[in-house]
């Protein structure tokens, strides 16, 4: 479009873009888009045309950084009083990393993140070490390895040094190839600390922007192999993007609340099924809807068995049955250990379900290794208190107690609002204090209100 145009209408243009560029990713204050922005509009110092716009513009940029250090440290989310947040992402990616080493070879599936994470999460210097959950690696690369294994991201990376080649040796790129190059790298630079290019939209603008690039070598390869690879990439793409949109829409109802439509829509929609089981056990007497709320359940799990909370719900269900299937619970709740092994609340469950078999022993355990896991959190401690006294460790018991209490004192009030928060300092002084000072000669009340607790 530009091709023919004169030098200072060429100008004009690339300085409207580049200012409408920089300005919106500068608002967006995106510390890895301010740095991608930079690289990618730095390959325009190499144009006539643009070079003296492009200097100038990253000159005045980091001269206001300079001149301004607060807005700085707050544009780039710095706070050193708080040294743990800036070292956030380090912990995310090395347990990318120890993922990566489980399964190098075919990975953990596209779309499994989640679930490496769980099994390999590692601990934070936050109040609660393992409260922190993310469904992302925060860096594409890590997560291409994480749920495709290394061979698939050797494959990405041979695309991407294939195009830095290509590139290389072109005499010369069009103004808007050089577009479709700086976004490539914009997106390349982003995608070393988040998610963005598994954003749908960004993969649409990075494909395009590759298509840009890659256009002049399609001349060269014979039209008729390209005609029957393109046929064959259009089916797969077909069937593809109706299964997304299928998952998009049952998605929509599943927000929506219209549970059995979002099922109806797309039956692999495990997430659907558990919400629809869910709201099914709360709204009905266990008893009327026990059988289909667990077909539902079965269904769940049938699509997605590494969901550590669809065994978590099928335990707490099965809990409701007359006789107990004990054995049966057990293996939903050893299951969702197993799914999940840094999740204190489900060690405190099956420590709880095991409590209330008369399994001390065994239910200490349990509390023993989720106090270890969040030794900030009162409520391990405070069942261990109580399985101590069933034991008739007294003095066990109350120094647990007296823990659980000084934890609760202290933490209590700065603890997020999130659910694994809410459950682990789900416990009142008062009710500790009166647990602890129950005499052992009241045998009768004592039995009562441990058994209590431990439902």
């Amino acid at each position: 479009m530009l091709k023919n145009a004169p030098s200072f209408i060429k100008i004009i243009f690339s300085s409207i873009i580049t200012i409408s560029f920089g300005f919106l990713i500068f608002k967006c204050e995106s510390r890895s888009g301010l740095l991608g922005a930079l690289l990618g509009l730095s390959i325009f110092i190499f144009r006539k045309e643009t070079r003296s716009f492009v200097l100038a513009s990253i000159i005045i940029l980091f001269t206001y950084l300079i001149w301004n250090p607060a807005g700085t440290l707050h544009y780039f989310e710095i706070d050193w009083s708080k040294p743990a947040e800036l070292l956030g992402r380090l912990v995310i990616w090395k347990t990318a990393l120890i993922s990566i080493l489980d399964k190098p070879i075919l990975g953990f599936g596209l779309g499994n993140f989640e679930r490496a994470y769980f099994l390999n999460q590692q601990p934070t210097h936050e109040i609660l070490r393992f409260e922190k959950f993310t469904q992302f690696a925060h860096n594409d690369y890590l997560q291409l390895a994480v749920e495709g294994g290394i061979p698939l991201l050797l494959i990405f990376l041979w695309g991407i040094i294939r195009l830095i080649i290509k590139v290389s040796r072109q005499k010369e790129i069009s103004l808007i190839q050089c577009w479709a190059l700086s976004t490539v790298i914009l997106f390349g630079t982003i995608s070393l600390f988040n998610f963005s290019a598994y954003l749908p939209t960004n993969g649409l603008i990075l494909s395009g922007c590759l298509g840009l690039l890659f256009q002049k070598g399609l001349k060269d390869e014979s039209q008729q192999n390209w005609s029957i690879n393109l046929n064959f990439l259009k089916a797969i793409s077909i069937s593809m993007g109706l299964i997304v949109f299928g998952f998009g829409l049952s998605n929509w109802q599943l927000k929506k609340g219209n549970l059995r439509l979002a099922v109806g829509i797309m039956p692999a929609n495990s997430e659907a099924w558990l919400a629809k089981a869910q709201k099914e056990a709360q709204e009905s007497a266990p008893l009327e809807t026990l059988p289909e709320v667990l077909r539902d359940l079965d269904k769940s799990i049938l699509w997605n068995s590494e969901n550590p909370w669809i065994w978590l719900a099928k335990g707490s269900l099965l809990k409701t049955l007359t006789p107990t299937p004990v054995n049966e619970i057990y293996y939903c709740l050893d299951k969702s250990i197993s799914l999940a092994p840094n999740h204190a609340p489900f060690w405190i469950l099956k420590g709880l379900f095991l409590a209330k078999q008369n399994n001390f022993l065994a239910a200490e355990k349990y509390f023993k290794i989720a106090a270890d896991l969040e030794p900030r959190a009162p409520i391990p401690f405070y069942y261990l208190g109580l399985v101590s006294f069933s034991l008739n460790k007294w003095e066990e018991g109350r120094t647990s107690l007296n823990k659980a209490a000084e934890l609760k004192r202290i933490y209590g009030e700065k603890i997020s609002q999130s659910h694994y928060a809410k459950f682990l300092f789900n416990v009142t002084e008062e009710q500790i204090s009166s647990i602890k000072n129950m005499s052992k000669s009241n045998k009768r009340d004592f039995e009562r209100v441990i058994n209590n607790e431990y439902r």
